[in-house]
């Protein structure tokens, strides 16, 4: 996460997972972690 607030997400993670543009996230912030939930299209 930048200071500015953008969160840049890398193709480490995307490319397994066939994300696309667009596609949407809650994040879950934890104590020591953060977490992305893909929300369903339909929502």
């Amino acid at each position: 996460m930048q200071a500015n607030g953008p969160l840049s997400i890398g193709a480490a993670y995307t490319e397994p997972r066939a994300l696309q543009l667009g596609d949407a996230f809650k994040l879950m912030l934890g104590r020591k972690h953060m977490q992305l939930k893909q929300l369903d299209p339909a929502d």
